[in-house]
């Protein structure tokens, strides 16, 4: 699931929600083919949070916004590549429009040229003003879906596990003792040194 941790670099929500489905579905092809096996234990997690992703709206207009996400075309990679082909600051915005089924206000267009044609920060926050932060934040507008970053976050992270040994799985763990699990799962002790 790698491609998760680039598209929340990228504050690229629509990337980030798919790449999550797609690691989601491998999980359940492993989960599917360990069912019945005594011999495998299955950790799901991640190393760390990243660009701390948050819901913006609520009731209908949050329904409205995830509908929109759901119908977003391309990746912002794809967007920086199609614009670099037309080579011009319009082609950015057609192709954040061809990519996102939104249509930007002037406000939006405008705050992307600041970015892009000026060079000019945009936000306080130096980091919120990578290009693809840009993006991400005019494009929060319409899907719903805002960043605090795009860095590595200090979020707690689900861990889940199933099969031998993982009754032992503590409440909280810490990432770096994982090890120790999928250490003991590796013998027939089945010890949970992580537990004491």
């Amino acid at each position: 699931g790698g491609r998760v941790d680039h598209a929340a670099h990228a504050n690229d929500a629509a990337s980030l929600i798919a790449d999550q489905i797609a690691f989601d579905n491998a999980v359940g092809v492993v989960a599917e083919w360990s069912a019945d096996r005594e011999d495998t234990l299955v950790v799901v997690t991640t190393d760390h949070g990243n660009a701390n992703p948050g819901l913006t709206f609520y009731g209908e207009r949050g329904v409205a916004s995830f509908e929109r996400l759901a119908e977003a075309r391309h990746s912002f990679e794809w967007i920086f590549e199609a614009a670099a082909k037309r080579g011009t600051f319009e082609s950015l915005i057609e192709s954040i429009q061809e990519a996102a089924p939104v249509e930007l206000t002037s406000e939006e267009v405008s705050l992307l040229r600041r970015r892009f044609v000026e060079d000019a920060p945009i936000d306080p926050f130096d980091l919120a003003n990578s290009k693809e932060a840009a993006i991400g934040s005019v494009l929060a507008n319409h899907f719903g879906v805002a960043f605090l970053s795009p860095n590595h976050t200090s979020d707690l992270v689900e861990v889940t596990a199933f099969g031998p040994g993982s009754e032992a799985m503590p409440m909280r763990i810490d990432n770096t003792d994982l090890y120790h699990m999928a250490m003991a799962s590796m013998t027939d002790a089945h010890a949970a040194p992580w537990a004491d």
